[in-house]
């Protein structure tokens, strides 16, 4: 899964996703392998692409709120 875009098409698979993450980050930080970090980053992103694209929110109404939304 190291170094391959990832694309999660259900909610099915979004929370087989999430379960994974969980697992690999129970290990902790330090007794995770390089292969299971970049595991867990692509797993991420893939379930953060699929939750922008599921999930809508408001426009901020504040610098603050844009500011935040800028960094999310």
């Amino acid at each position: 899964m190291a170094n391959r875009k990832m694309k999660i098409e259900s909610e099915k698979e979004y929370n087989a996703t999430m379960k994974k993450i969980d697992a690999l980050m129970k290990k902790g930080e330090k007794n995770l392998t390089n292969k299971e970090a970049e595991e867990i980053r692509t797993l991420a992103l893939a379930a953060q692409t699929y939750e922008r694209s599921i999930y809508t929110f408001a426009a901020p109404k504040t610098i603050d709120g844009n500011v935040l939304l800028e960094y999310a």
